[in-house]
């Protein structure tokens, strides 16, 4: 069973462990440009305060994604990009252990987020980009209800090398 659930402070620590687990796996499509130095406990901490402080400004919405049985934290999945006003949309990410991949865990946890961004955040629309190559992140948008829009051609900078990503986006129709 797994617990959708925002960031908390105490979180570094498993945080950390997940990173360097999957450190090839998230580098691989992630645009976060990491080097050795960030993996330190203290960067983890710095992060998650600022995370904490996205939250009050309305500025992003960053969850854990927890495996209740083994209380352990497995994934992360965030809102990011917000804009308000005339526009109210927002970006998703996530990412999740490898070791848990296939399981319908990363669907679940993105249709969860977006129920939250819909009925509790107010947003009207929810987009998210993933590189074509990415089957497995191209399904769980898929079956989270997202429709691809279009390409976004080289559009972000990945290990130094720029990557196309699709553009993924469910509509509140309820709003």
């Amino acid at each position: 069973m797994i617990e959708i659930r925002p960031v908390k402070i105490q979180d570094a620590n498993e945080l950390l462990d997940l990173d360097i687990r999957n450190r090839t796996l998230f580098e691989t499509y992630s645009a976060a440009d990491r080097k050795n130095a960030d993996y330190q406990l203290y960067n983890y901490r710095k992060n998650i305060d600022k995370q904490l402080q996205d939250m009050k400004n309305d500025d992003g919405y960053h969850y854990v994604i927890v495996q209740i049985e083994e209380n352990k934290i497995i994934g992360t999945i965030d809102l990011f990009a917000v804009v308000r006003h005339n526009i109210q949309s927002c970006m998703m990410g996530y990412a999740l252990d490898q070791a848990y991949n296939g399981k319908g865990i990363t669907t679940y946890a993105a249709k969860e987020v977006i129920k939250i961004a819909f009925n509790e955040l107010g947003f009207h629309r929810v987009e998210a980009g993933v590189q074509p190559t990415n089957i497995g992140s191209v399904k769980v948008l898929e079956k989270a209800g997202m429709i691809r829009e279009g390409l976004n051609r080289a559009n972000v900078r990945i290990n130094g090398e720029w990557k196309d990503h699709y553009l993924y986006a469910i509509v509140n129709e309820n709003f």
